[in-house]
């Protein structure tokens, strides 16, 4: 369960006001050529996918008429997280993270062009899985899991329909696993209790949103 990658990623999202007030949204984003080292005995090194989906209700609040006026924006979202590798590597298991939670941002204009947002997304319980690919292994019996999220970011309006958006998102899951795993550690030989995983992702978007 020890590794790192670093690579592109590629999103793609939309957002339905049914009312000034409320609507419904939903994302996905893929990685694009990430590798990480496969066998740690010789870093030979394979391809891996990570990809993140979520649909959410979003619930926003206007403190003013101004077109400078700050907003609230909250709700709930239902996340997933997928990691996959090859179906017949030896050494990597896929892992799947998925779970309801909720979420909180606040726009502050400081100008008719650009407004800076802060938010944070919060899952108290995660439920996460490995699945077995050459290599039939697990951590141990499932045990408690959570995500925590972090953003900040801006927008650049050029006009009510377009603009440029940027975000910075450091989010950390952690996993922790009951009982003993059930292979040794293939870097010390031993078999580990009570696992514990700590996954941190720093994901920096720049890119372009449209709407009516």
């Amino acid at each position: 369960r020890n590794y790192n990658s670093f690579s592109p990623k590629i999103l793609l999202g939309a957002e339905f006001w049914l009312t000034p007030f409320m609507g419904i949204y939903g994302n996905y984003s893929t990685s694009m050529g990430a590798d990480i080292v496969g066998d740690p005995t010789t870093n030979s090194r394979i391809p891996v996918q990570h990809e993140w989906t979520e649909i959410g209700i979003d619930l926003r609040r206007f403190f003013g008429m101004s077109r400078k006026s700050n907003s609230l924006q909250y709700g709930i979202h239902l996340s997933e997280y997928k990691f996959l590798v090859p179906g017949d590597d030896l050494h990597r298991v896929t892992l799947k993270s998925n779970g309801i939670g909720l979420h909180l941002s606040t726009r502050l204009p400081v100008a008719p062009t650009y407004a800076w947002v802060f938010g944070g997304k919060f899952i108290p319980r995660v439920q996460h899985s490995e699945v077995s690919t050459g290599v039939i292994v697990s951590s141990g019996s499932s045990g408690e899991s959570s995500r925590v999220d972090l953003s900040l970011g801006g927008e650049f309006k050029f006009q009510r329909q377009n603009q440029i958006i940027w975000d910075l998102t450091m989010s950390f899951e952690k996993n922790h696993f009951s009982g003993e795993a059930s292979l040794p550690d293939p870097e010390t030989g031993a078999t580990p209790k009570g696992v514990s995983v700590e996954n941190t992702f720093t994901m920096f978007s720049l890119g372009y949103r449209w709407g009516q």
